[in-house]
């Protein structure tokens, strides 16, 4: 499962970026696993930030891979369904 829940503007070592806000749910030896993504808004899209189940967080700045393809294609088509309307 994939939720978009809002958007942010983080800081990191990299610079400021204005991003998503996802998260999203695997499932793992029959439990539930919840993780926050932070994603650029503007393409490329780039991974900012992940929050893992543990609390801990990375910092990432790196080009999103196909891991991600599922994110990006919700983020993509919440853009295009609430369009002018986005949460900021």
């Amino acid at each position: 499962m994939v939720t978009v829940e809002g958007s942010d503007r983080l800081e990191v070592p990299a610079g400021h970026f204005d991003v998503y806000r996802v998260r999203y749910v695997i499932r793992k030896n029959g439990t539930d696993e919840s993780y926050l993504l932070f994603a650029t808004k503007t393409c490329p899209r780039l991974m900012v930030r992940e929050q893992f189940p543990t609390g801990k967080s990375t910092i990432w700045c790196n080009p999103a891979s196909e891991s991600v393809a599922l994110i990006v294609a919700a983020l993509e088509q919440r853009d295009n369904v609430v369009g002018s309307s986005n949460r900021s």
